[in-house]
């Protein structure tokens, strides 16, 4: 299933830059989207993983539990299909959807 871009080619190196261990890896010069079944997956020179996770659970264990469960899900994919290499660094993100009140509730 193909879909329209949530996050742009901007967002996506800022968001990079943001994490603490970026000085030691190269900044991606080209991002693809990949549409792993309902999971939306960013890939960064075959290096970089950002996985938009929707399923938001109330109990924190669930949450663990289903982020570790995307990532497997993700990078097999990935892996299996030739998206990236033996290294690469996963970031799992949960969305939100903003209500027109202003505040953030899960999607």
């Amino acid at each position: 299933m193909q879909n329209e871009n949530t996050l742009t080619n901007q967002e996506l190196n800022e968001l990079i830059c943001s994490i603490p261990f970026e000085n030691h890896l190269p900044r991606p010069k080209k991002w693809a989207r990949v549409d792993c079944g309902e999971i939306e997956v960013y890939v960064g020179d075959r290096l970089y993983i950002v996985a938009l996770v929707e399923k938001i659970p109330d109990d924190i264990d669930e949450v663990t539990s289903n982020q570790v469960n995307t990532e497997e899900t993700v990078v097999k994919y990935l892996r299996s299909e030739g998206f990236i290499d033996e290294d690469y660094a996963y970031i799992g993100m949960q969305r939100f959807k903003i209500n027109r009140d202003g505040n953030e509730e899960p999607s």
